[in-house]
């Protein structure tokens, strides 16, 4: 009898605390989806405030080399553009991109995106456009300094950046287009090779998901997963260097 009271009383106990386990799971899976779903929201209202972005301005801040590199290989086409468009030969050129991205290294901390208008992509080109005047004026300083140092092997594959982009679209436009397909070259490898050929396809060549559909033998939601996932990556890790993904994605495919 003792025995079979004590069993009865284990498996009570048992049953008690699988009940607790299962109404504590309860709670966190629904704590985890109350804080998606609100993450997800303040993302998508706010993808470029201080609290869910500039992640690779914040690592460079913190002189994370690996983070400035990619800034550096971002920028550094549009940069050599504004140069050459200003007649500056390519000696010239290249000295006055490192001097400008060693500045800009240097002072990131003064970069507040305080209102819609102010742009990364702007502050940077008030630092070209100054050095190309103070290069009129005196004699050219070579820079040896970090931030300076990756842009001399970029400029040797670089033509003009956005000279095949639509004539349709301002300068502007242009530019934050290529902007965006830069990036997504950035951090396409972090995909595998089915979801790089989605890519290419329906962000880089603008391509119907209905025939890139067909010729992969896939269905549409499958591309509509991958552009979403690419779309949160850009915003994580590009967020404050150019414009909202998707309204570009959309301008690029007009």
């Amino acid at each position: 009898m003792k025995n079979s009271h004590s069993h009865k009383i284990a498996q009570s106990t048992q049953r008690e605390n699988f009940r607790q386990y299962t109404q504590c799971m309860a709670m966190i899976y629904d704590l985890v989806l109350s804080m998606n779903s609100m993450m997800e929201s303040f993302r998508n209202q706010n993808w470029n405030s201080e609290f869910t972005s500039m992640t690779l301005l914040d690592k460079a801040r913190r002189h994370d080399e690996s983070a400035w590199e990619t800034i550096v290989k971002l920028y550094a086409p549009l940069v050599y553009r504004w140069c050459k468009r200003a007649g500056m030969s390519y000696h010239d050129i290249e000295n006055l991109s490192q001097e400008v991205f060693t500045i800009a290294y240097r002072k990131l901390d003064r970069f507040q995106k305080e209102s819609e208008s102010d742009s990364f992509r702007g502050w940077l080109y008030t630092l070209v456009r100054n050095k190309r005047i103070d290069w009129l004026r005196k004699h050219k300083n070579d820079v040896a300094a970090i931030g300076g140092s990756q842009v001399m092997a970029l400029q040797h594959q670089i033509p003009d950046p956005i000279a095949e982009e639509s004539d349709e679209m301002d300068e502007s436009d242009q530019e934050e287009l290529f902007l965006f397909n830069q990036a997504i070259q950035l951090i396409r490898q972090e995909f595998g090779p089915r979801d790089q050929q989605i890519i290419e396809a329906l962000l880089c060549e603008n391509q119907d998901p209905r025939v890139i559909s067909e010729q992969l033998d896939i269905s549409r939601n499958t591309i509509y997963i991958v552009k979403s996932r690419v779309m949160r990556r850009l915003r994580e890790e590009f967020s404050g260097l150019f414009g909202e993904p998707e309204e570009i994605a959309n301008m690029g495919s007009r």
